[in-house]
């Protein structure tokens, strides 16, 4: 039973740390020390950061995965025994589809950024994305290290 609500803590911990983070945001949208913080987060340069990094992540994640496929320890021999690789590949399909859709909705707000006013759900939607896509990789990633730092 233990195990089943850690599997489940494990899939819903970005989801709710999204979450509860655009929640925040929504309640706090128009205290003073927060609108300029969110105006410089639609500046072009911040922008094209996103995109930078998120490009160079969605790379680092297909490597990852092409090395997670390759691994063949005693870690991996466990993780398959105990049923647990097909969650780690759904942690990786998750942090690579999402790290995809942040770069998209980027490009679709540097283009529609005039026409789009600051307070619209979209950006909402792009912050959880994006929160949601930093909290995928950070487990994935953790799990990835743990598993490869185990000796074969």
């Amino acid at each position: 039973m233990k195990a089943k609500i850690l599997k489940w803590l494990e899939i819903l911990f970005p989801v709710l740390i999204a979450s509860i983070s655009v929640i925040i945001l929504y309640v706090v949208r128009n205290c003073d020390f927060v609108k300029p913080i969110c105006s410089k987060l639609l500046t072009q340069d911040f922008l094209a950061l996103i995109i930078s990094v998120e490009c160079t992540l969605f790379g680092f994640l297909l490597a990852v995965l092409a090395l997670l496929l390759q691994l063949n320890n005693k870690a991996i021999e466990l993780i398959v025994k105990f049923n647990r690789f097909p969650d780690l590949i759904r942690f990786s399909k998750c942090a690579i589809y999402s790290s995809l859709l942040v770069v998209g909705i980027t490009l679709i707000i540097i283009i529609t950024k005039d026409l789009i006013p600051s307070n619209n759900w979209f950006y909402y939607f792009w912050g959880w994305l994006l929160v949601y896509n930093v909290c995928s990789v950070v487990t994935f990633v953790i799990i990835f290290y743990v598993i490869a730092s185990q000796k074969s």
